[in-house]
């Protein structure tokens, strides 16, 4: 496996385990939970699609000027979110074949899709190395257009299936 996806991987599980450690059950804050909407924008394919072209764009593009940290940062925040989101879900009583039933066709692709835009953030560490140690840089190591058409065609593809859910 690349290492790359590896760090990645383990940022996911940092995030979950995270989430699972710290979650409180909302009564003790007094919010009404009833009243709790997790998304309020409609569900529709252009929606969705932005929103996760945003968020691939800022884990590759940002990601790269920042040496990768970014990258961390927002899978870090991005697995927090969606365990905060599925134990809400269960404290809200829906069904565990519900949750499963909005997350598991589209989930993996959308995941898959982040961790190659991932990858391309990523290759920010390797870029400044390379300006710090003085060597030097070949315009081949900038990232080409190429490179993200594959998560692109993903987040598409996952968000052909979240809007038709």
């Amino acid at each position: 496996m690349n290492k790359k996806i590896l760090i990645q991987l383990i940022i996911l599980c940092a995030g979950c385990m995270y989430s699972l450690i710290s979650f409180k059950v909302s009564e003790r804050y007094d919010v009404d939970i009833t009243s709790f909407k997790i998304i309020d924008k409609p569900h529709t394919f252009l929606n969705i699609i932005s929103n996760n072209l945003i968020v691939g764009l800022f884990i590759s593009i940002g990601g790269y000027l920042s040496a990768g940290f970014l990258v961390l940062i927002i899978l870090f925040w991005n697995s927090f979110f969606l365990t905060e989101i599925i134990q809400s879900s269960l404290v809200l009583n829906i069904s565990t074949n519900e949750i499963l039933y909005g997350l598991v066709y589209h989930g993996p692709i959308e995941i898959l899709a982040f961790l190659l835009f991932g990858k391309i953030g990523l290759d920010g560490l390797k870029f400044y190395s390379r300006i710090f140690k003085k060597n030097k840089i070949a315009l081949i190591e900038l990232k080409n257009i190429k490179s993200f058409l594959p998560p692109v065609i993903l987040l598409i593809v996952s968000a052909v299936i979240e809007s038709n859910l």
